[in-house]
């Protein structure tokens, strides 16, 4: 049987997030998710990052939309809304910021 070590860098960095959604990435994150709404059945999941054509951000998986962040619409920044769902995220191997168009 194969072992395999899986090196993932996990990061907080809102700015670096919002940075690599802003050219083109997707990222594989992790969110914490009240089904209740009371803070008494809180799920920690895998989900999908990207930024939709119309601007927003856009967290989802299996069909179902953890959170759907509209620059122009919420009172909070991107960083206080990934902060409020406990957002972590891979960080892609193969950026580099100098790089990206």
């Amino acid at each position: 049987m194969n072992h395999y070590k899986l090196n993932y860098n996990f990061s907080r960095d809102y700015d670096l997030m919002k940075w690599l959604l802003d050219n083109g990435f997707e990222l594989v994150c992790y969110i914490d998710f009240d089904w209740r709404r009371d803070g008494t059945d809180i799920v920690r999941d895998v989900c999908r990052a990207r930024k939709t054509p119309n601007g927003n951000y856009y967290l989802s998986v299996r069909g179902h939309g953890y959170r759907d962040y509209a620059p122009f619409f919420h009172k909070y920044s991107f960083a206080e809304a990934m902060l409020a769902d406990n957002v972590e995220f891979i960080v892609p191997n193969d950026y580099e910021k100098d790089n990206v168009q």
